[in-house]
């Protein structure tokens, strides 16, 4: 697990959580699962929080777990000053790696900056 930092990224398994680090550069922990990701509550020192969610593809399950945990982060007495959501096409960031959109990600985040 990648120590604690000021921005803070969670996803939901271990392999999205290291390509999450992998694209974006912030530490990230894996919650494990869609359950876990919406009891999570950051830790003393974290100010932004960065939610990676799953685009499961029947159901609404990883969006619906990250904004429920964005909404309990926001209300809860924290030093948390900001909470985003972040969610691939399809699938996981690990997905996302693993068919190279990471690639397409880094460029439009060049072009944007």
């Amino acid at each position: 697990m990648f120590p604690v930092a000021s921005t803070l990224g969670i996803a939901e398994g271990i392999e999205t959580a290291l390509s999450c680090y992998q694209v974006y550069g912030i530490n990230t922990w894996s919650v494990i699962n869609a359950g876990f990701m919406e009891k999570f509550r950051v830790p003393a020192g974290v100010k932004h929080l960065i939610i990676f969610a799953d685009m499961d593809k029947h159901s609404a399950t990883g969006q619906a777990a990250a904004f429920n945990c964005a909404t309990a982060n926001l209300r809860a007495k924290n030093d948390l000053m900001s909470v985003s959501v972040r969610w691939p096409d399809s699938g996981d960031f690990n997905d996302f790696v693993m068919n190279g959109d990471q690639v397409r990600e880094q460029i439009y985040t060049k072009r944007a900056a």
